[in-house]
């Protein structure tokens, strides 16, 4: 396995696991789609919550699919994503110019925690909600 193949976080163990179990459904998936659970940190998932709230998305899986395709979409534009990569960076030099910034081991141990914590307690649960046939009919 290659080193650029395994995310920093996991073990050489887990990395091929995550590998073979990509190339085990790649097939059906391009034939029918891939169907998963997804956590949102927080900050993450209260967002898309009041976009549901509002009505932008009628669920969260929505949210994922719409933010998804963007994300694809913004792959296959390289000049927009550099504009956009830029600007955060510019963001981060000038915070670090009000001295704004922590350390990177000081990141390190704010994700660990943050990662933590998120494992100690249990995350609310969308359940699907079954629409009807013709919605139009069910006003």
């Amino acid at each position: 396995m290659s080193e650029e193949n395994k995310h920093w976080m996991e073990s050489d163990e887990t990395a091929q696991m995550r590998i073979a179990q990509a190339q085990a459904l790649k097939t059906q998936a391009a034939e029918s789609g891939l169907r998963f659970d997804a956590f949102l940190v927080p900050s993450q998932a209260t967002w898309i919550l009041e976009l549901v709230e509002r009505g932008v998305f009628i669920d969260p899986a929505e949210a994922i699919f719409v933010l998804m395709q963007e994300v694809q979409e913004l792959q296959q534009h390289p000049d927009v994503k550099l504009a956009l990569l830029k600007k955060r960076l510019d963001e981060g030099i000038a915070q670090i110019d009000k001295g704004e910034c922590i350390s990177g081991d000081e990141v390190m141990a704010s994700l660990k925690e943050r990662v933590k914590n998120y494992t100690q307690s249990s995350p609310a649960y969308w359940e699907k909600i079954e629409q009807p046939e013709n919605p139009a009919k069910a006003s």
